[in-house]
């Protein structure tokens, strides 16, 4: 639950740059000279519990159940799956709808 997850976003938001960049097809992409873009200042690093839950608010009972376990007990695919009743590859996709969403979610409040 302290876990910060700014980072985790920014992390996220990095990643989707680059990718954006080599479909552009860009060319070389200087990693280091943008990743000011994405820096995140240490005491704004880590978003309460509660910051944490609204983000999750949005999203179907199963993707908010899965996001939960990952992102805030940190628990892996295997155990998420079993304790919810779902196979590896449908926890997967629910992290990866999940995640998609709440990133549009924080694109849109910016």
């Amino acid at each position: 639950p302290d876990a910060p997850l700014m980072p985790w976003v920014a992390a996220i938001a990095r990643r989707k740059m680059i990718d954006a960049m080599r479909r552009m097809k860009r060319g070389h992409v200087d990693i280091d000279a943008v990743s000011h873009l994405f820096a995140v200042e240490p005491d704004q690093s880590s978003l309460t519990l509660r910051d944490t839950l609204r983000l999750a608010d949005n999203l179907s009972p199963r993707q908010r159940d899965v996001f939960i376990a990952k992102v805030i007990h940190d628990r892996d695919t295997p155990e998420i799956a079993k304790a919810l009743g779902l196979t590896n590859g449908a926890v997967r996709i629910a992290l990866h709808r999940s995640t998609r969403q709440v990133r549009v979610g924080l694109l849109r409040a910016t």
